[in-house]
């Protein structure tokens, strides 16, 4: 089976690194002076337009690639900005002290403690200038408090029972404060906040599911498999014993987390908050992986019990071998009265060539976007928004907010003209 080296590679490196033909919206053909195809294709579009009719059922993910013309410290909200004029009305970001590091938003000048990390995050100019953009309708949030990953974000006590189980009261607080001044901010805004998290399975599985479940050779040292090497080094790297015992503690921080939105929607409804929706998700990226070789995964052994409002899947496992279709049975099966939400697909010009890259970005989102006709899916997500430079290439626009052929392709896909 084919693998995206990319996602391996990156999930598998955070682990690692820390155990060692629709028109236009505009009316008229020049805008501020420029051809209106050239202000679409370079990304230099005035504020609050929206270049593109994209639906809100397409979103991306802004995450390591940035907007190279953001000015000093705003690289979130000007890269956001970048995304609401090309079109995008429903985008991805990450949540989390480790987003605050200059390869990522670069933001300097946030205080917070562990105990009020995301809602001190979520007030502060950079996040709020963000996602208060009003083309902005759906905003996803990987969502990592400094309780379990710690100030820097490098820690991992999701998966420590004992730990969770002595800080509920912080978490579910944490949590509750969170979403409710989302509430309290966004009111009337008809807009939409996906409280999520990144990847479980990689999570539970040393960085790579994908690597745990094939039990490659000499991965990442000589003389050792992947497997052994995950479960050798498993407690010191996790606090728990085993990949099981890790499923029982995370789902104690989803329970948390669940808890805290859970109150956070009873003091807004007593506040008469109308207007703003906020959801709770999981994210799996495993469906036969895993539990082929009888490991738990997030998809079996946590979603159903749990039942978040949605159901997210990072959908490599699927989309990088068109088994999609194929497999979305299986995943109804075990999301039965919930959402279902494909956050995460996309196709690197340097796994593929650039041909085939487009060419399987448009399949696919016709595919979801055919699932969303049917309420199957809410939503697809394409990782991901900026080329960030890396080996494997991802972006579907370049660092300066202008097209590359995946996002003319996607366009294309949506009979929208680019």
């Amino acid at each position: 089976m084919f693998f995206n080296v990319r996602r391996v590679l990156f999930a598998y490196l955070v682990f690692a690194a820390t155990l060692v033909g629709c028109s236009p919206l505009r009316t008229s053909s020049t805008v501020g002076g420029q051809n209106q195809s050239d202000c679409r294709k370079t990304g230099t579009c005035p504020t609050l337009e929206r270049t593109y009719d994209i639906p809100e059922s397409v979103g991306t993910v802004f995450w390591s690639g940035q907007f190279s013309g953001s000015a000093p410290g705003r690289k979130l909200p000007d890269g956001m900005a970048q995304l609401a004029a090309k079109g995008f009305q429903n985008i991805r970001i990450l949540l989390s002290p480790a987003a605050l590091k200059s390869d990522t938003y670069d933001i300097t000048s946030m205080n917070f403690t562990e105990n009020n990390f995301l809602e001190k995050a979520i007030q502060s100019p950079e996040f709020s200038q963000a996602i208060a953009d009003p083309r902005l309708k759906t905003i996803a949030f990987a969502t990592f408090d400094a309780l379990v990953v710690g100030t820097n974000g490098s820690l991992r006590r999701m998966m420590d029972n004992a730990f969770l189980q002595s800080r509920q009261t912080d978490i579910v607080n944490d949590y509750k404060n969170f979403a409710l001044s989302l509430f309290r901010t966004y009111k009337n805004t008809g807009k939409t906040f996906i409280i999520s998290n990144w990847e479980t399975d990689n999570a539970i599985y040393c960085g790579s599911a994908y690597a745990f479940d094939k039990d490659f050779a000499n991965t990442p040292v000589n003389g050792t498999s992947f497997r052994t090497w995950c479960l050798n080094n498993y407690s010191a790297a996790y606090a728990a014993k085993d990949p099981q015992a890790a499923i029982t503690a995370i789902k104690l921080w989803f329970s948390y987390r669940q808890q805290g939105i859970q109150l956070a929607r009873q003091q807004a409804a007593i506040e008469g908050i109308t207007g703003v929706k906020i959801k709770h998700a999981i994210e799996f990226n495993t469906i036969h992986l895993i539990k082929d070789i009888g490991y738990p995964n997030t998809l079996f052994d946590i979603i159903p019990s749990l039942r978040p409002d949605i159901a997210a899947y990072s959908s490599y496992e699927s989309t990088n071998v068109g088994t999609l279709l194929a497999d979305f049975p299986t995943i109804e099966s075990k999301t039965s009265g919930m959402e279902v939400a494909i956050t995460e697909y996309g196709f690197s010009p340097k796994d593929f060539t650039l041909p085939q890259a487009s060419a399987l970005l448009a399949k696919t989102t016709k595919e979801i976007q055919s699932l969303v006709s049917q309420g199957k899916v809410s939503m697809g997500q394409v990782w991901q928004a900026y080329e960030d430079g890396s080996p494997t290439e991802f972006g579907i626009l370049n660092n300066k907010a202008e097209n590359t052929p995946l996002f003319d392709s996607l366009l294309t896909s949506l009979n929208i003209n680019p």
